[in-house]
Formats: C-alpha cells, structure tokens, sequence
C-alpha cells in the first residue's frame, strides 16, 4: 500500500511539475486515498519529502523536472528517440516527450539507429543507493557471499523495501540481516525471539542490550557486566 501510495505522490509531482501541497485532506483527494489510509500517507511524506515554505518537496523529483525544464525541443526528440532504443528509461511518470515526426521520404526510422550492445545497456542500468539506516557492514557482507553476489539491483531494492516493511512494524530488521550476513542465506529472515544465540542471548535480548550500549554509551570493550534481567525491564 505505501508502495501504490509513494508512486501516486510522485505521478502528481511529475504531472504538475511543483512540490506536493501541505493539506493532507486536499493530497488524499487528489490521489484518491482512502481515510484508513491516511496513516500510510503520513509515513511516506514524512520519509521521502521535505517540507517548505511551497509546499513538501521531494529533491530527485525536482531534479528531473528542472531537467525537462531546461530541454529544448531538440533536447526532447533526442531523449524520445534514446528512449525508444530503450535506454536512458524515463523516471516514474515523468511527462513523455513528443513523438517525433516521420520524414518526408518515409523512410524506416531504424536506418541510422545505432544497435543497442550488451556494453551500453550495462552502463544504462539503474544505480542503487544503499538507505544509510542499514547497517552497510552487515549488507556488504551478506553480499559478498556465493548465493548473494550476483543480486541485481532490482533484488536489491526488493530487500531493501523488505527490510523497510519490518522496520516500521517495529520489528528486528537489522537481526535479520545481520544473521543473513553471519549465514550467508540468500534471503531474509526475522530472528526467532525465543531461540538463544551462541552466545546464549535470543534475538531480542540482543537487540535490547545494543539498545542499551548506545543509550548509556557503554560497550563491552569497557568491561561491562551486563545483567539481562535489568535489560529486559
């Protein structure tokens, strides 16, 4: 749901070209979102925009459009005929550009296309941006091993909204990755609570004890005796 949500935001952004309004009831409408929805609506504008004295602002949003701005009309052909090869993909619900006119001798629009290589398509894959709420150590090394190193970015991005998914619902996301970087899964897993660690802590007493460590500035470096009794309220 956040996900259909997150897209209709930014449909409208592109469409109007401006930051979204900053009346909740006036953006549900206008993206046809239901009122047991709203909470979902809160969570997505207060993650990905800013809000301005114009109104919430998303930054990559703005960059596109700035971008279409500032396309001349050569500008616009040239990105519909790069699109149509199937390169440089537009960024969701960005305006497309004008289809460009047959030439007079009608002549097959493929002549002067050059061929797409395996070389260029590499190099127009999406990039993907690791959310600096993830522990990049614990991602790095689960990523490092057999069954995780030929993950494309669209498979990252689905872990990545995975491990969103779990954050918000307040549950241990980084025990699930850091026991997948520790095993080497190839998926993701929530930590069983009631199952002990090699350490003889469960996944949740682990998380409440580094909840304690970078609330008390203690560590287990400085000789700390922990008592998991008091940990545990």
């Amino acid at each position: 749901m956040e996900r259909s949500i997150y897209r209709d935001l930014l449909e409208l952004y592109y469409d109007t070209e401006k930051p979204l309004t900053t009346d909740m009831d006036r953006l549900a409408r206008r993206c046809l979102i239901a009122d047991d929805e709203r909470g979902a609506l809160r969570v997505i504008i207060a993650e990905f925009f800013e809000q301005q004295d114009d109104g919430h602002h998303n930054k990559r949003a703005d960059r596109e459009i700035a971008a279409y701005q500032r396309m001349g009309e050569g500008g616009r052909r040239g990105a519909a005929k790069r699109w149509g090869k199937g390169g440089d993909n537009p960024p969701i619900a960005t305006p497309l550009p004008p289809v460009a006119k047959a030439n007079a001798n009608h002549e097959p629009v493929t002549k002067n296309q050059e061929p797409v290589t395996k070389e260029k398509t590499k190099a127009q894959a999406p990039t993907f941006v690791l959310p600096d709420w993830i522990n990049r150590e614990h991602w790095d090394a689960w990523h490092s091993s057999p069954k995780r190193k030929k993950a494309t970015a669209q498979q990252k991005g689905m872990a990545v909204a995975k491990l969103y998914e779990w954050r918000d619902a307040g549950q241990d996301y980084a025990g699930a990755l850091e026991n997948a970087a520790l095993g080497g899964y190839q998926g993701l897993f929530l930590p069983d609570k009631s199952k002990p660690s090699a350490t003889g802590e469960t996944a949740y007493q682990r998380a409440e004890r580094k909840k304690w460590e970078v609330a008390t500035g203690r560590n287990k470096q400085m000789g700390v005796i922990y008592d998991d009794a008091k940990l545990l309220g």
